[in-house]
C-alpha cells in the first residue's frame, strides 16, 4: 500500500482524481478510521469518475488512517476486444496535497483493476496516511 506523510499542522489534505477511461465511471472516496470505512464523497454525475480538488480532512487528524478510492467503470458499450484493450490502457491519477510532502501523485495501473463481470471493472487505490 502506498503512503502519504502527515504531521501536526492544521492544513487540509485535499484529493483530486483524474480518470482517463472509456466508459461510464463513478468514483467513491472513503476514509478508514479505527477499522471502519466512512464515506467522504463521490464524483459528480457525468464527470467520468473525476473528482475536482476536495478536502479529505485536517492533516493532523489523518495519521494512521487509510484513504480508499474506488472507481466503478461500466464498459457495456464496448466489444469484448475493445473491453480488454480499455482495461489494459486505463489510467487514473490521484493527487494528494496539503501535507509535508506537498503535492504527491499516485497512479492506478492494470493490476489495480478487477473485472467483476463482462461489463464492469472496479479500480481501487488505497493510500495510508503515516
Amino acid at each position: 500500500m502506498e503512503s502519504y506523510k502527515t504531521d501536526g499542522r492544521p492544513q487540509q489534505i485535499t484529493l483530486q482524481v483524474q480518470a482517463g477511461i472509456v466508459g461510464i465511471a463513478t468514483t467513491r472516496v472513503d476514509l478508514k478510521i479505527e477499522n471502519k470505512y466512512t464515506k467522504l464523497f463521490d464524483s459528480e454525475s457525468g464527470f467520468g469518475g473525476n473528482i475536482l480538488p476536495s478536502t479529505v480532512e485536517k492533516n493532523a487528524k489523518l495519521k494512521d488512517t487509510i484513504l480508499r478510492i474506488r472507481t466503478v467503470i461500466n464498459l457495456s458499450n464496448l466489444t469484448p476486444e475493445q473491453l480488454e484493450k480499455a482495461i489494459e490502457t486505463l489510467f487514473i491519477i490521484y493527487s494528494l496535497s496539503g501535507g509535508p510532502e506537498g503535492e504527491k501523485q499516485y497512479e492506478a495501473l492494470k493490476n489495480d483493476a478487477l473485472k467483476i463481470d463482462e461489463e464492469n471493472v472496479i479500480v481501487t487505490k488505497k493510500i495510508m496516511f503515516v
